[in-house]
């Protein structure tokens, strides 16, 4: 191989670790080929390829540059320190993006805020090089040569500050936060992409806020991020989309999504009008091809939560109904759609409770429980708990039949809460503290 080209993929090779968390950085890390760089020839097709990436680093070893073990490669501290200081800022720009493109291929996504409890040993072991990547971030933007922000630092950032969050790291979780936000607000060509970083990053900036009572804080940061999400972004990512290489059924389906989810923000903004209109496009998109039960069961979901936020009552009543009915819906799909069987029965049980049907209400939390009782969702738990105590307090006879006082269910929600680490600001009992815990498509 031309010693030339040997050189400049030891010098890549040299200032990723460069930027990496010092002593710790899994050779697995770069035996990852980074994605869609199949006809790059330059050095970044180094990663991956496990005979040339061993002969870099082994060469690298002999000049004492790095260490090698069975599994880690340590880089001393002056070494690092020199070789960022000796590289010009182009240079540092590509081997920056690389190092942002391998962190981020690795580390564990976080997917509609789902716990990622079995993957918490895979994400320690790549934080310290997210967190790397931050600092080093930082320090460029400090300085006079700032380099070109690659968007999977934001995306990288947004997955560990979740998982940080997590583990009850908040002041980590924070940082990261702010690093993410500060570097997608710097970069020049903002589109809804970066747009809806931002607002994943601010909406975990609310939790871990809410979490630590900062309730001021954690609302503004809350509604930083609807309101970002409630803008035109979704359209945009819909056009974004329709440049993708999907096939015409994956891009009919991704236009529903975005007009249902543009949707159900205007419902949670009281913009009624606005929410009807985008339901509706989105139904007829779904309805211009073939179906897809589970989206459609989804929409109707949607059309419940504005009936019932319009008090709308027994429309509301006859959309959860529709979502529950196994003529409409078989089986095969509901089992799929769990969780939104047990937001339908849950506020089937609200409406009648708001009706005086203490019976009713009874029985359709019943079936909410056990649901949240099944799938494991303590979120879910909390707030059925919490209503079904509102119900023992309004109907007393309740508690009669089924054993359980609205003093017992508070304490229960409260064990519930506790283990969630999740007290609000909400009035006592309104079960909204749950939420944040509850996959946001199904509230």
């Amino acid at each position: 191989m031309d010693p030339g080209v040997v050189e400049n993929q030891m010098r890549h090779l040299l200032g990723v670790l460069s930027l990496l968390a010092l002593d710790n950085v899994p050779q697995a890390l770069l035996q990852q080929p980074i994605s869609g760089i199949a006809t790059d020839p330059g050095p970044r097709t180094l990663y991956g390829n496990g005979m040339l990436l061993s002969s870099l680093l082994m060469k690298l070893r002999s000049t004492a540059m790095i260490r090698l073990s069975s599994a880690l490669i340590p880089i001393d501290r002056l070494t690092q320190a020199a070789f960022l200081d000796i590289t010009d800022t182009g240079d540092k720009a590509e081997v920056f993006a690389t190092a942002a493109m391998l962190v981020h291929q690795a580390f564990p996504k976080q997917h509609r805020g789902d716990p990622r409890h079995s993957q918490w040993t895979l994400c320690a072991v790549y934080s310290p090089h997210v967190r790397s990547l931050a600092e080093r971030w930082n320090e460029f933007a400090d300085s006079t040569e700032q380099i070109r922000t690659p968007i999977e630092l934001a995306q990288v950032l947004c997955n560990a500050a979740w998982y940080l969050r997590e583990i009850n790291d908040f002041d980590g979780s924070l940082s990261l936060i702010e690093t993410g936000v500060r570097a997608a607000e710097q970069n020049p060509d903002l589109q809804a992409e970066w747009e809806l970083l931002i607002a994943h990053l601010l909406n975990t900036k609310g939790v871990v806020l809410w979490i630590q009572y900062d309730y001021t804080r954690s609302q503004e940061a809350l509604e930083r991020s609807r309101d970002i999400r409630s803008q035109e972004l979704y359209q945009q990512a819909e056009k974004d989309h329709d440049k993708s290489p999907d096939g015409a059924y994956a891009k009919r389906l991704a236009s529903c999504r975005y007009a249902a989810t543009q949707g159900r923000l205007h419902t949670e903004l009281g913009a009624f009008l606005e929410a009807e209109k985008d339901l509706q496009r989105s139904l007829r998109i779904l309805t211009s091809g073939e179906d897809n039960v589970l989206y459609r069961r989804a929409i109707e979901y949607c059309f419940g939560n504005l009936r019932l936020a319009e008090n709308h009552l027994s429309k509301a009543k006859t959309h959860y109904q529709s979502c529950l009915d196994p003529e409409v819906y078989p089986k095969s799909v509901t089992e799929k759609d769990q969780l939104r069987s047990c937001g339908c029965h849950y506020k089937l049980g609200y409406i009648a409770l708001l009706d005086d049907q203490p019976e009713v209400a009874d029985e359709s939390l019943q079936k909410a429980s056990d649901l949240a009782t099944e799938t494991g969702s303590l979120g879910w738990q909390g707030r059925i708990t919490t209503l079904q105590a509102s119900l023992r307090r309004k109907f007393p006879e309740v508690s009669y039949i089924q054993g359980d006082t609205h003093d017992q269910l508070d304490r229960r929600a409260g064990a519930i809460r506790a283990a969630l680490a999740a007290l609000s600001a909400e009035e006592e009992g309104s079960g909204k503290d749950f939420h944040i815990y509850i996959l946001w498509q199904i509230w």
